[in-house]
């Protein structure tokens, strides 16, 4: 299960009308099986380690993206996920990055 939200704020309320703000909210469930499974040692392609304290996953991601020059865009991002996979033993965890787009 998952309910999430988004959006995406155009840099023409600034005066950048090339630039971007983007936020978004996500939350994951495990059903019921799901969650004994993993409790009980199972292990998926992406998700087991043999204990799980159950918690649902939260996940907040923000990036700006800006051109500084013509033809390139750099989004600077950043994410921030409170149980990961699942687990409240796990994390929080939060994870940076950056993304160039070149246009040729």
């Amino acid at each position: 299960r998952q309910v999430s939200a988004g959006g995406v704020l155009k840099g023409d309320a600034w005066g950048r009308a090339r630039d971007a703000l983007g936020v978004a909210v996500a939350i994951n469930i495990l059903g019921g099986q799901h969650r004994n499974y993993l409790a009980a040692g199972g292990q998926g392609a992406f998700l087991g380690d043999g204990a799980l304290r159950y918690g649902p996953e939260q996940i907040l991601e923000i990036y700006y993206s800006f051109q500084p020059v013509k033809y390139l865009s750099i989004s600077p991002d950043f994410q921030f996920v409170r149980n990961p996979g699942y687990n409240r033993d796990r994390g929080p965890v939060k994870f940076y990055g950056v993304r160039f787009h070149g246009e040729f």
